[in-house]
């Protein structure tokens, strides 16, 4: 349920993207409102964290991927953009550290791996 809800999410950020491509200056900043991202797609992205650190999730559970890969989404999309700076502390808060760290930290699972190392230094570049 999680994962699909954090396809949802990368949907929705990408939708966005696109509509800016097509002329729609400044949609992409929607997705910096609160509702969006702070009490929306990080709340999701925190439960996952959660559940990974009481065992709940493991590294190549779906959710766990999904969340990382958002994570990276987000400050890809948002590199550059006056709204970088307070998205940059969203991503550094301790779930989303957290759940980079145990991504990179798969012993089975290169992809993931490679997949928190990307999300890690997007949000560098942010």
């Amino acid at each position: 349920m999680i994962a699909g809800v954090l396809d949802g999410y990368t949907g929705i950020l990408y939708g966005l993207k696109d509509a800016e491509d097509q002329g729609a200056q400044g949609a992409i900043d929607a997705f910096a409102q609160p509702d969006a991202l702070q009490n929306g797609c990080l709340l999701m992205v925190t439960a996952v964290a959660e559940a990974a650190q009481n065992d709940l999730l493991l590294p190549g559970d779906e959710a766990v991927n999904k969340a990382i890969g958002i994570i990276g989404d987000i400050a890809k999309n948002f590199k550059g953009r006056p709204t970088a700076p307070p998205i940059k502390l969203l991503l550094q808060h301790g779930h989303v550290s957290q759940l980079l760290e145990l991504g990179k930290k798969s012993d089975d699972d290169e992809q993931l791996r490679n997949l928190a190392l990307w999300a890690e230094s997007m949000i560098r570049e942010l």
